[in-house]
């Protein structure tokens, strides 16, 4: 029986080993998994600022075409100012030469021939102004010197808003270039072709992101591995000292057998039936006292092995609930 139970608990200790030695060969993996996860989350954070990129270039492509709508407006604008502005200008100056030529006409009224010119001095007026019927008034040269100013005004306005239009225009054409160069978007900019670019990155990123979480929960796997051999390292140390009490026990009983062995032997040699009897008699309450001695050490041995066998439970189950755990990080 003791034979028995010594096989048993090398058996045990050898599926131990086994166990241990392949949780160690996956925690070896450990570096290049931690080398593989820190390139996912470059590849990962790559990916998200290219994401952001494309964003912000599609804002700026957005402003830009505003701005450009508002441009054409001042365009707008400017083109009926400048219109407004030649029209009401040639008509002041029109009305200031009729007003001019007719406060010419008026001294012409009086001036007499031999009588001096209060502009040229000239005595001699071979050819006097006359007035019109169209009569221009001082305040109506004002009037309209007033709107022409008005319209100047509006007209510089509306030109240094199209000039300022214009530099931020150019401005934001200038940093859409360097970012579509920096994304590698070499096509005419359009809806459809930011709409592309984000579904890609978003693609890319989710399975950046798949790939990344797999190696998080392996590596977390990992350091679950490394407490639970701890553990297992602790049941071999068990295991081992268990094994040395047994070969210890056997060695014993091997030698108390071989001793009795040879006490009889020599009794049979030595006495007549008699005292082979008495002999026989001894050795037997020997051999009952040995016996004894062999079953307290069972008990013992019984005793150590069923601590052993709920140890060796409590791993099993701690072992079937981390693979269970490591199914379900992996679904």
């Amino acid at each position: 029986m003791m034979q028995e139970e010594y096989k048993l608990l090398l058996q045990k200790k050898e599926k131990l080993e086994k166990n241990v030695q392949k949780d160690l060969e996956t925690i070896h993996s450990e570096e290049q998994l931690k080398t593989e996860f820190e390139l996912a989350q470059q590849k990962f954070k790559l990916a998200n600022d290219r994401k952001i990129k494309i964003h912000e270039l599609s804002q700026l492509h957005d402003q830009l075409l505003q701005e450009m709508d508002k441009r054409a407006d001042f365009q707008e604008v400017y083109q009926i100012l400048e219109k407004q502005l030649y029209e009401e200008k040639s008509r002041y100056d029109q009305m200031e030469k009729l007003f001019y030529r007719h406060q010419a006409g008026i001294m012409a009224a009086s001036l007499k021939e031999g009588d001096p010119c209060p502009v040229c001095g000239s005595v001699h007026h071979p050819h006097l102004a006359y007035m019109k019927d169209d009569d221009i008034s001082q305040d109506q040269i004002d009037q309209q010197k007033k709107k022409v100013n008005r319209i100047q005004e509006r007209f510089q306005d509306n030109r240094q808003q199209l000039l300022l239009k214009t530099q931020l225009i150019d401005t934001l054409k200038e940093r859409i270039e360097r970012a579509s160069h920096e994304l590698n978007i070499e096509e005419e900019l359009t809806k459809e072709v930011f709409v592309r670019e984000l579904n890609k990155t978003h693609l890319q990123e989710r399975e950046i992101k798949k790939s990344y979480s797999t190696m998080s929960d392996e590596l977390k796997y990992i350091q679950k591995l490394k407490r639970s051999i701890e553990l297992s390292k602790k049941d071999l140390l068990v295991f081992e000292d268990e094994k040395i009490k047994k070969e210890k026990v056997l060695e014993e009983v091997n030698n108390a057998i071989q001793k009795m062995n040879g006490r009889l032997d020599d009794s049979l040699a030595k006495y007549d039936i008699k005292d082979v009897k008495i002999s026989y008699q001894e050795n037997q309450k020997q051999l009952d006292t040995l016996l004894q001695y062999i079953d307290h050490i069972e008990t013992d041995y019984h005793q150590s092995v069923k601590t052993h066998v709920q140890l060796e439970t409590q791993k099993t189950a701690l072992l079937q609930q981390l693979t269970k755990q490591q199914k379900e990080l992996h679904q």
